[in-house]
C-alpha cells in the first residue's frame, strides 16, 4: 500500500481503517460469492431462477440507495457500513439454510432482498466515506491502494473457498465467511464518523445529485458488464470448460487477480496524470477480451484471457471511481453516491431480466461488450 504518500496523518488513519475493513469483508465474500450461482444450480434451480435471484438482489440494492443515504446522513458513513454486517450475516445464514427455508414454504427470493440491502448499506457508506477521505489530486493513488488491498483479499478468497469446498461443504464455508464478516466491523468501530445532512426522496435525490447523462450511461454500463462478469462467466466456464472443478475455478480467479494487482500497482502511480490514456485503453482491451471469450475452449486460454481482463477491468474501475469521487466531492456527496448506486444496480437488475430471455451465451457476451463500451462517455 502507498498510504505514506498522503501527507495528512489523519487521512492516513482514516484510509487504513477503511482498507482493513474492506480487505476482511471482501475476503469473506470472495470465499463463497463466485460459487453462489453454482451452489443454486447444484440445488436444482434453473439458470433462469439464478438470474431472477440476482435480479431481485440488485433491485433491492437500487431501491435501498436513497433510504441508505438518509440513514448515513443521520447516523454517519461508518455506522451505515457497520449496519450492513448483520444483513450480510443473515444473507449467508439463509443461503446456508436454503433447503430448510424453502421446505417451510418461504420463497427463495427473500434471500436476495436481504443480500441487496446489505450490499447497498455497505457500498453507499464506503463510497461516500472514501470520496470525503481523499483529495482529488491524489485520488488515483488512494483508489489504487484500495484496489490492491481489495484484490489481495479477493485473490486469496476463491482458491481458499475452493479448497474448503473440496474438503468440507458449502455450509462450512458460509459459516467461516460469517465469522470473518464479524471481524470486519472492528476497524470501523475504532474510527471517527462523518455526517452529511440531507433529507430527500428518490426524485429529490436524483435532482440534487446533479447526475448528468454521461454519469447515467457510464454507471449503467458498469452494471451491465458486472452482471455478465460476476454470474454468467463463472457459470459458463465451470460447466463448459473447467469440467465442474471447484479448485480449478478458484485457482483461475486467484491467479488472474494476482496479475491484476501488479498492473494496479503500476497504473495507480500514473493514473492521476494520465487518466484518459489508461482509462480509455483499458476499455478497448475489455471489449476485445469479451469478444474473444466466447470462442475459448481450453483451460489455459481461460487463464490467459481472465488475467488480462482482470487487469484491464481493474484499470477501468479505477478510472471510473476517480471520475465518480471527483464528481461527488463537487456536489452533495451522499446524493451523488446514492444516485450512482441506484443507476448501476437498476441496470444490473434489468440485465438479469434481459438474460432470462436469452438462450445463447454469444448474445450474453455481446451484452457485456455493450456495457464495456458505455464507459467511454467519461473523459477528463
Amino acid at each position: 500500500m502507498h498510504i505514506h504518500q498522503h501527507h495528512n496523518i489523519f487521512l492516513r488513519t482514516e484510509l487504513n481503517s477503511i482498507f482493513t475493513s474492506l480487505a476482511l469483508r471482501l475476503f469473506a465474500f470472495s470465499l463463497i460469492t463466485v460459487f453462489i450461482p453454482i451452489y443454486l444450480i447444484k440445488l436444482g434451480y434453473s439458470i433462469q431462477t439464478v438470474f431472477l435471484f440476482f435480479m431481485v438482489a440488485s433491485a433491492a440494492h437500487a431501491l435501498t440507495a436513497y433510504p441508505a443515504a438518509k440513514l448515513a446522513a443521520k447516523f454517519g458513513y461508518k455506522h451505515l457500513m457497520v449496519l450492513s454486517t448483520p444483513f450480510s450475516i443473515l444473507f449467508y445464514l439463509m443461503l446456508h439454510s436454503l433447503e430448510k427455508i424453502t421446505a417451510a414454504g418461504i420463497t427463495v427470493l427473500i434471500i436476495p432482498i436481504i443480500g441487496g440491502i446489505s450490499f447497498c448499506l455497505y457500498w453507499v457508506g464506503y463510497h461516500a466515506d472514501f470520496a470525503k477521505s481523499t483529495k482529488n489530486k491524489s485520488a488515483g493513488k488512494a483508489i489504487g491502494s484500495a484496489k490492491i488491498v481489495g484484490s489481495l483479499a479477493v485473490a486469496l478468497g476463491p482458491i481458499t473457498g475452493a479448497y474448503l469446498l473440496t474438503k468440507t461443504d458449502f455450509a462450512t464455508v458460509f459459516l467461516i465467511s460469517i465469522m470473518i464478516l464479524v471481524l470486519s466491523m472492528i476497524p470501523l468501530l475504532l474510527r471517527k464518523d462523518k455526517h452529511e445532512k440531507i433529507n430527500l426522496s428518490i426524485i429529490e435525490g436524483i435532482k440534487k445529485s446533479k447526475f448528468k447523462r454521461k454519469d447515467t450511461i457510464a454507471s449503467a454500463g458498469y452494471g451491465i458488464e458486472l452482471a455478465i462478469a460476476s454470474v454468467v462467466w463463472p457459470v459458463y466456464i465451470f460447466y463448459n470448460i473447467l469440467d465442474q472443478k471447484f479448485t480449478t475455478l478458484g485457482l483461475l480467479y486467484t491467479i488472474s487477480l494476482l496479475f491484476s494487482i501488479l498492473v494496479t500497482y503500476i497504473v495507480s502511480r500514473k493514473i492521476d496524470k494520465k487518466i484518459n490514456l489508461f482509462y480509455r485503453a483499458s476499455i478497448i482491451i475489455n471489449t476485445i477480451i469479451w469478444s474473444i471469450k466466447i470462442f475459448l475452449k481450453s483451460t489455459i486460454g481461460v487463464f490467459i484471457a481472465d488475467s488480462v481482463h482482470n487487469a484491464s477491468k481493474t484499470t477501468t474501475n479505477m478510472g471510473f471511481n476517480k471520475f465518480c469521487y471527483s464528481n461527488a466531492r463537487k456536489k452533495q456527496t451522499l446524493c451523488y453516491i446514492a444516485t450512482r448506486e441506484f443507476t448501476l444496480n437498476s441496470a444490473y437488475s434489468l440485465t438479469f431480466l434481459t438474460l432470462s430471455f436469452m438462450t445463447s451465451y454469444f448474445w450474453m457476451f455481446m451484452l457485456a461488450i455493450l456495457g464495456s463500451l458505455m464507459f467511454l462517455v467519461y473523459k477528463k
